[in-house]
Order: C-alpha cells, then structure tokens, then sequence
C-alpha cells in the first residue's frame, strides 16, 4: 500500500443536508478535494430537498463538545471551518474549542438556507455570533447575511460594526446584488484591503456559500495567506458553479466531485 504524507485537518462544523448540495456534505468534498482531511462534525439535521429546507433539529451540544474534545486528544487540528451552528449553545462549545486550539477559525455565517427555512433556533443570533469574532481569522457573509448579522442599514456600516465586535477579516460575498458581474470584498481592520470580480453565473445554485468558505480554509490550514487562500478558493467556486449539475427540482449543485 502506497504512504502518503499527513495532510492538514480541517474541523468542520456544519448542518447536515440530505441533497449533499451544502452544508457539511459540501465541506467534506471541498476540503478534501483541495488536500485537506475533514473532520466533520454534525451541527443540526435537516429535513430538505435542493428546493428548500422544511425543518432543523439541533443536536446536543454536550454531545458536539465530547466529539471535539476526543478529536483534539488524537489528531493535529489545522483550521476550523463553521458553518450552520443551530443554537446558542453550539455556538458556546465552538467558542470554547477555537479559544483552545488557536488556529484559523473560518465563519460562514449560515442562518437560513438559500432556498428558505431558518437553520438556528433562537431569537439572539446576533448576540450569540458575536461571541465567535474576537476568534475568527474570518468571516465570510454574503451581504443579506452582513446586514442582519448586524442590524446596519449600509455595508459600509455593517462592516464597521462587524471589526468594532471583534472580526480580524471579512468577505463580503456579491452573489445577492444585482448586476452582470459580482464583486467580492475583503476587509481587514474595517479597511478595503482586496476585491475580485466575476462574471455572474445564470441560474440558483445551492451550496455556494459552504464551499467558498470551505476553501478558504483549506488554503490556511496548508499554510497559504488569506489573501491567497480567499483568490484560490473564489476560483475553485466559480469552476464548481460552472459545471453544476441538477438531482432534483431544486437548485442546481456546484461540481465538488472533481477539480
């Protein structure tokens, strides 16, 4: 049998999705695709189809906290990618565990689907979030998302409000506006650091957001910049968008089988 070397360990925490479009199953075929070994940990289950999610279930936090701790007695953790949390409590488990382990913490902050159904139980989203940017290498919200993660009226604003809590960086994802081509924008310490345009893609795509951001981490866990990472990953994600493929009645599925 062949020996390969180690490949970084990416700790995934993410919701489950039965169409595999996004979610964990996303971040398992993005990480490991890029080079990585996920270590994925389920978040909430989800009763959905690639049209629209109908109903979440949390699961225990207790029981996502012995899942960390018996990894971290184990293997090497690399990055942390997030996804949907479910509650506060998960959200508490996560803070606990990227304090700890002091590696890149990637935030993808996943509060409802694309499609529609709320994926985080609890009316504090905002306060419970905050507790993760003080940790976070990166957080990275399309601009619905930017806007109600802070209660701002203007990007401008919601970026400020956004590193006033603690975020090191944000990418604010175009997908949402409207236009020809979209623009992402990478902000560091509240100031314009990188942006990048794309021809905008036709169709609705399910999965975007979770495999951007699991890219991302990817690209730190090998050791690559952020600004590397955030380059390489947006071209991953624009390659997987062109070549996305339907299952379902729903929206269409980026291509994470194979680069």
């Amino acid at each position: 049998m062949p020996r390969y070397t180690s490949p970084p360990n990416v700790l995934i925490l993410s919701g489950l999705d039965p169409s595999g479009g996004a979610g964990i199953q996303a971040d398992i075929q993005t990480t490991s695709l890029l080079g990585c070994h996920p270590l994925p940990i389920v978040t909430l289950n989800t009763v959905q189809t690639t049209a629209r999610v109908l109903q979440s279930q949390a699961v225990s936090a207790q029981f996502i906290r012995q899942q960390i701790e018996a990894l971290q007695t184990d293997v090497r953790i690399n990055a942390i990618k997030v996804g949907a949390l479910g509650d506060s409590q998960i959200i508490e488990v996560v803070r606990a565990a990227a304090a700890q382990l002091s590696v890149p913490l990637i935030i993808d902050p996943v509060l409802r689907a694309g499609g529609g159904g709320k994926l985080f139980n609890g009316h504090r989203a905002r306060a419970d979030y905050e507790k993760l940017y003080p940790l976070c290498t990166l957080i990275t919200p399309n601009s619905e998302e930017l806007l109600e993660l802070t209660g701002a009226s203007t990007i401008n604003d919601a970026v400020v409000s956004l590193t006033a809590s603690g975020c090191e960086h944000i990418l604010v994802t175009g997908g949402h506006e409207p236009g020809a081509e979209l623009e992402n924008r990478l902000y560091g310490q509240g100031k314009l650091i990188a942006r990048w345009q794309w021809t905008r893609i036709e169709g609705e795509f399910h999965g975007t957001g979770c495999t951007l951001a699991a890219a991302i981490s990817a690209g730190l866990a090998k050791g690559y910049n952020l600004i590397k990472s955030c380059k390489e990953a947006q071209t991953f994600t624009d390659k997987a968008i062109r070549n996305a493929y339907r299952i379902g009645q729903g929206q269409s599925i980026p291509c994470r089988i194979e680069d």
